[in-house]
């Protein structure tokens, strides 16, 4: 949250540098402390560092910078050589609103693993490895997936071992062994189907 609000904060040191004639190497770093009670939610000393580069008394900086003002949602105020800033919850809300995981009823996407009819081959177990590790990362990253394994067989009990135990099994038409993320199947190389039999 503190990087929006800094570019803003830099955009108003900018605004008041051009209006009150500073030189361009006034642009110093941001720190930011609490801010004092009832006086805002957070404050900064940067009017010090850049009054002292100018020769100038901080609060006639805070005050020049106070007045070039911030976004909606954010109130700034000179304090003496601090400028206190007050957040809004609306402003507060729509920094967060990125963070926080989709509503309910956001489609939920699907892993399906495709075999081939027949003993479990090499290259079906590296598949089936695949869709595991795959599985994982996309819950870590976008949240919950439905994986399904097609012509699992009696082949289920091996393939819980590869890793696939949270899959709902399915009977399918005989088809290339293949992995499919909601739809689209995955270039994946190729994947040895000669390789001698996995077996339970």
């Amino acid at each position: 949250m503190s990087a929006p609000l800094a570019e803003a904060l830099r955009a108003a040191v900018r605004a008041a540098a051009e209006r009150e004639s500073w030189p361009p190497e006034t642009s110093v770093p941001i720190d930011w402390q609490p801010g004092p009670a009832r006086r805002g939610d957070i404050a900064t000393p940067i009017a010090f560092a850049i009054a002292k580069r100018l020769g100038k008394p901080a609060p006639i900086v805070a005050q020049a910078i106070a007045a070039t003002g911030m976004p909606p949602g954010v109130a700034i105020e000179a304090a003496g050589g601090f400028l206190n800033l007050t957040l809004s919850d609306s402003w507060c809300a729509a920094r967060l609103a990125h963070l926080l995981p989709e509503p309910p009823g956001a489609p939920e996407r699907e892993l399906r693993l495709v075999l081939a009819d027949g003993p479990l081959t090499l290259g079906q177990a590296r598949l089936a490895v695949l869709a595991s590790v795959l599985e994982r990362l996309l819950v870590a990253t976008e949240g919950p997936i439905r994986l399904r394994v097609d012509n699992a067989g009696d082949r289920q009990s091996l393939l819980e071992t590869l890793g696939l135990r949270s899959a709902t099994w399915h009977a399918a038409a005989q088809v290339p062994a293949s992995l499919v993320l909601d739809g689209q199947t995955l270039e994946l190389g190729d994947l040895p189907e000669s390789a001698p039999n996995w077996r339970d």
